[in-house]
């Protein structure tokens, strides 16, 4: 709704006979997501409120601090079963934008205010009903407008992160460039391969260093050789102990023909003691 209010000069009508305008639009409420959305994007400044109008600047911090004063409000008006406090103050604004025309007229014996301010109230009640449906529709969508603030959130801290990344970057390179820092090459798989052996190698070096422990001796394959010999024998002696029998002597090769000599006496007592037995 549109309605032209006369322009009055010294409490009387203006000679030029001109008009000012004041208007209301029925259809100036919250009728779908992206209505909100748009709303939000404003307060963020991604969005100027008319053309002409440049963005707010706003920083980072201030665009989450704005979300979430947005979401607090909301929140409160939901308990206490009341009007949002932002949508209170966009009717307020435009009220009062309304109804300040009105200033101009006189408080005449004819009450020239009285007869216009029925008009403004026409234009204020529009703007009241609009009030309330914008109101109904945000209460109704809340689910959805938490997550349209959470996701803000979400991406404002990305973009935080990605500047302060770019910014450290540069940063270090400006360092490196005044320290005539050269930057880190950039390894294959094998020099990164090389290089964790290399330090694996040097941390059980500083360990056998730190606890006396002397470098294992590269042994020979016949030092091998006789180590397995010496471990197959240990083992052998260790499984006729647990069985309890006494390990085999090795013996010299004199002691062999002693011990041959002696089972040869045996032998030849015991053939004698047998044919002397046949005989009686």
């Amino acid at each position: 709704m549109k309605l032209l209010f006369p322009e009055y000069e010294n409490e009387r009508p203006k000679w030029t006979n001109t008009y000012f305008e004041r208007e209301a639009d029925e259809n100036n409420y919250y009728k779908c997501f992206d209505d909100f959305k748009n709303y939000v994007n404003f307060c963020l400044g991604l969005k100027p409120a008319v053309k002409s109008d440049g963005n707010i600047k706003l920083t980072p911090n201030q665009k989450i601090k704005t979300i979430n004063d947005l979401e607090e409000d909301i929140k409160k008006s939901i308990t206490n079963n009341k009007i949002c406090k932002f949508l209170i103050n966009e009717y307020n604004d435009k009220k009062n934008n309304i109804e300040f025309i009105l200033k101009q007229y006189p408080n005449s014996y004819i009450d020239v205010r009285s007869k216009w301010k029925q008009e403004t109230d026409k234009l204020v009640k529009i703007e009241k009903e609009n009030l309330i449906k914008s109101n109904n529709f945000v209460k109704e969508n809340k689910e959805e407008i938490f997550k349209l603030f959470l996701d803000l959130k979400d991406e404002i801290k990305i973009l935080l992160k990605e500047k302060k990344k770019e910014s450290n970057k540069k940063y270090y390179e400006s360092v490196r460039s005044l320290l005539d820092i050269k930057p880190r090459e950039i390894l294959t798989e094998e020099q990164k391969k090389q290089n964790r052996e290399l330090s694996i190698k040097k941390y059980y070096e500083k360990f056998r260093e730190i606890h006396d422990i002397k470098p294992r001796e590269i042994l020979t394959e016949e030092q091998k050789e006789e180590n397995r010999k010496l471990s197959q024998k240990k083992y052998k002696e260790k499984q006729l102990e647990l069985i309890g029998k006494q390990p085999r002597v090795k013996l010299t090769e004199e002691e062999k023909k002693e011990k041959k000599k002696l089972a040869n006496e045996k032998y030849r007592e015991k053939a004698k003691q047998k044919n002397e037995g046949i005989v009686l």
